[in-house]
């Protein structure tokens, strides 16, 4: 029989060994401080204690490590480094039950020597990070960081790392996170830490996953979980981090398979809060899977462990769970519900009672029948001030229950309008897309109300309000006149559509704005149908499950059978997966590329009524992820609004631009610069002197911006990075930085037409309906008249090089660009041009 190693090890080598062998640590630290409760401890026992806490804190026994750690230090000498460690580790326990306060507070009162001061600012940094103060943190990460570099201290190093890439994975910066992760990785490996070097693969996998690499991010996931399970260790997290990377890629069943063959192994080995993190991801499984009931019931007993074990944020984060399933079920919502909302968010936000009461009270009327919502809690939202959009919305629900129809549509029309202006006149970003859930909302209100009475018309009035063009990063300054002469008709008793219209045709002749952007004009029905020309509309949106659609063609508007959400939403994702495989495949097969799109397809039987004529879809919230220019027959454009853009200046003349053609080859892709050449040859041979190439050094953010500036056609073959946290934040890499959305914004003559040969450069999130978020917007928004960009990774060979350059010889012919791309999609083995799509306003006005 061979003994342990760490039968011998001195304490304090047991305290070095507690991170690589936690569970050897805790059974051999329990051995020698057996028969030592009620009594002191001597300094071995002490530093015994510490490595047992230790270990007990990386099992997540967390009554154990508490009671450890606290007879650990009171036997340490205060003041000395072993008292100054063992109060991090303790500190490192109350930060993971949640109790944030004690642990700063903790912190704050130490006195380290100079050799344990990056570790007190490392462990402070993870309070900050936990309290939600990612700035913070990430500075005393950086310093601690630089600090461990300096004396050499590796262990300290990839433990800075490892913190540092969780604050930036919370702050949306995925990509640079995947970096620190690998870089820890490579250190534990290299100081022969086997349990965090699988830690720190769970952590690059979950980074991968955030920034959309799915396919990185389940191999990552499914190599740690099996390394841990292998050491012996708990795997638990691997396994909820990988469920969250199969719902994101669409596959709830395998998630929930996933997470429910893990529980047993749970169960038995007695790890409970490993078993109550596995029943809230199992939870949030359950209700992706549209088994609503039985979600709740997971997450209740997950919230009612947390609990036990005195993890109380956790337990609120439970909580939250269960009432984000009750918003997607709309029958399970109660009014005691709705009370314990308002009682979960006092206990979170003491300051704004009134206001949580009042968005309780939102939640029940709204994602119900307005009969639920209590008599209390409708006056409540009726004393609200005249320009808070929750009265309008309470204003709406009585005028539903007095049987006016039109009022109610009218007081939605106001609240939209409020909501748009305060969103467009907001200095921060956070502060407009918070409103998002307010606008849902009253959206929610009048699509209930206008498709109970089956109003085509009026539902395209309400597309035509509602439906936005991107959110600005700089505020428009206005006293938005037009919201203040509706809710002035409002008041007068105006309720009708022509009065509504009246009063924004008043305001556009005078060239008033009504605050909602810098092209606020709301168009009519008819500047709708003459804009598709022999072109027809597609609308589609989601309300209470069901994805409902409205078409326009030759004057004639008629909603479209409803047809459940869900599975269109799941068969998306399988389709995006087998799309972002098929690029990396060994053989061009897209028959499983071809099989799941037939799948989208199939649930979507309202698609079936339609011809192959050329189709203007304007797809609300999610549904912009589904693949509409695949799955419609004649060629496809995607518009993001219905209102009106402003008419690009003609292109410049050469003497006023560098260029007609401009295309971009960033660093990091190998067959960018044979892409830029080619293109190149191909536009010199049909307009000589009118193509202009940067790439390496000469192709810098501030290069291109000034290149791009009235230039017809602007071409990015560069890496993408779309910010799912902060869209204005996706960029594309260019030599020596990145070009963001923000410096997009403010170029003053944009490029006619974008080509973002990118990864992911045409991925969007609509956060509540109408406000869409991304790269593709943001060029919309500064005036481009048409993006056409790939909704997942490119391969980085000569398959992307031949797409586009049968895209730009049908631009250079003259065509539309969503024409050149619905003739290279008919050959159905471009599996290139299978990701990509065209994305443009349907109604631009000279301004």
């Amino acid at each position: 029989m061979t003994t342990s190693p760490l039968a011998s090890a001195s304490p304090r080598e047991l305290v070095k060994q507690a991170d690589a062998d936690p569970a050897a640590v805790a059974a051999h630290a329990r051995n020698r401080l057996a028969g030592s409760d009620g009594e002191g401890l001597d300094h071995d026992q002490a530093l015994t204690a510490w490595a047992l806490a230790l270990a007990e804190r990386h099992l997540k026994h967390l009554s154990e490590a508490k009671y450890w750690i606290a007879r650990a230090v009171d036997a340490f000498e205060p003041g000395s480094d072993d008292h100054t460690r063992a109060q991090l580790t303790h500190a490192g326990v109350l930060a993971f039950q949640g109790k944030l306060a004690a642990a700063a507070e903790l912190l704050e009162r130490l006195s380290p020597s100079p050799a344990l001061e990056a570790r007190v600012q490392a462990q402070m940094a993870t309070v900050l990070e936990h309290q939600g103060r990612l700035a913070e943190a990430k500075l005393r990460y950086t310093a601690a960081l630089a600090s461990f570099r300096r004396s050499g201290d590796q262990l300290g190093e990839a433990h800075s790392l490892t913190g540092l890439g969780l604050a930036e994975i919370a702050s949306g910066e995925a990509q640079t996170a995947m970096l620190r992760f690998g870089l820890a990785l490579s250190l534990y490996a290299e100081l022969d830490l086997p349990t965090m070097v699988a830690s720190s693969r769970c952590n690059l996998g979950r980074a991968a996953a955030r920034a959309g690499e799915l396919v990185v991010a389940l191999d990552n996931l499914a190599l740690a979980a099996q390394e841990l399970k292998t050491l012996g260790e708990p795997f638990t997290e691997a396994v909820l981090d990988r469920a969250e990377a199969l719902l994101a890629a669409g596959l709830s069943a395998e998630a929930v398979e996933e997470v429910t063959s893990a529980l047993p192994s749970l169960v038995a080995g007695g790890a409970d809060a490993d078993r109550a993190e596995a029943l809230l991801a199992l939870g949030r499984a359950l209700g992706r899977s549209e088994q609503t009931d039985t979600a709740r019931r997971v997450i209740d007993v997950a919230a009612a462990e947390f609990r036990d074990q005195g993890r109380s944020l956790w337990a609120r984060i439970a909580e939250v769970r269960g009432f984000e399933l009750a918003d997607a079920d709309a029958t399970a919502l109660t009014a005691e519900d709705a009370a314990r909302i308002a009682e979960l968010a006092l206990s979170l936000h003491q300051d704004d009672a009134g206001d949580i009461a009042a968005d309780a009270d939102l939640l029940l009327a709204t994602i119900n029948a307005p009969s639920t919502l209590t008599d209390g809690a409708l006056d409540r939202l009726l004393q609200l001030s005249s320009g808070d959009p929750r009265r309008a919305i309470a204003q709406a629900v009585a005028s539903g229950r007095s049987g006016n129809p039109q009022r109610t549509i009218a007081h939605v029309r106001e609240g939209l309008l409020t909501l748009r202006s305060r969103q467009a006149r907001s200095a921060s970003l956070e502060v407009r897309t918070g409103m998002a859930k307010q606008f849902e909302r009253l959206w929610a209100l009048g699509a209930q109300s206008l498709l109970e009475r089956q109003d085509a018309r009026g539902m395209l009035d309400l597309l035509i309000l509602t439906t936005g063009g991107g959110l600005r990063s700089t505020p428009v300054q206005s006293e938005d006149p037009v919201s203040i002469e509706l809710r002035t008709a409002l008041q007068r008793g105006a309720t009708d559509t022509d009065e509504w219209r009246r009063v924004l045709r008043r305001h556009r002749a005078r060239g008033t704005s009504n605050g909602l952007d810098d092209t606020p004009e709301i168009t009519t029905t008819e500047e709708v149908q003459a804009a598709l020309g022999s072109r027809r509309l597609l609308a589609l949106w989601e309300h209470r499950g069901l994805l409902h659609g409205l078409r326009l063609d030759d004057g004639q508007i008629s909603l479209l059978e409803p047809t459940p959400a869900a599975p269109v939403m799941d068969a998306t994702r399988r389709w995006h997966l087998q799309l972002s495989q098929a690029m990396f495949a060994e053989s061009h097969d897209s028959s499983a590329v071809d099989a799941a799109l037939r799948v989208v397809r199939d649930h979507l039987p309202m698609l079936r009524q339609l011809d192959d004529r050329p189709t203007v879809v304007l797809p609300v919230g999610r549904l912009l992820e589904v693949p509409w220019t695949n799955l419609l027959s004649g060629s496809t454009r995607i518009t993001l609004d219905l209102r009106p853009r402003p008419q690009p200046s003609p292109p410049p003349s050469l003497a006023d631009a560098d260029a007609r053609w401009v295309i971009v080859a960033g660093p990091g892709l190998t067959s960018a610069p044979h892409e830029a050449e080619v293109l190149h040859t191909l536009v010199a041979a049909d307009r000589p002197g009118d193509s202009r190439v940067l790439e390496g050094a000469a192709a810098t953010p501030a290069d291109v911006v000034t290149a791009s500036h009235g230039a017809e056609v602007l071409h990015l073959c560069t890496h993408g990075t779309f910010d799912r946290e902060n869209p204005l934040l996706s960029s594309y890499a260019l030599s020596g930085g990145t070009l963001v959305g923000y410096e997009i914004e403010q170029l003053s003559q944009p490029p006619r037409t974008v080509v973002a040969a990118a990864c992911d450069a045409g991925r969007q999130t609509s956060p509540a309906t109408g406000q869409t978020l991304g790269l593709v917007a943001t060029w919309l928004t500064a005036g481009s008249t048409a993006v056409v960009a790939p909704r997942c990774v490119l391969p980085d060979d000569d398959r992307t090089v031949a797409t586009m350059t049968a895209l730009h010889a049908g631009l250079l012919a003259g065509e539309a660009p969503e024409t050149a791309l619905h003739r290279i999609q008919l050959d159905g083995d471009d599996a290139v041009a299978q990701t990509l799509s065209v994305v443009g306003p349907l109604i631009q006005r000279n301004h």
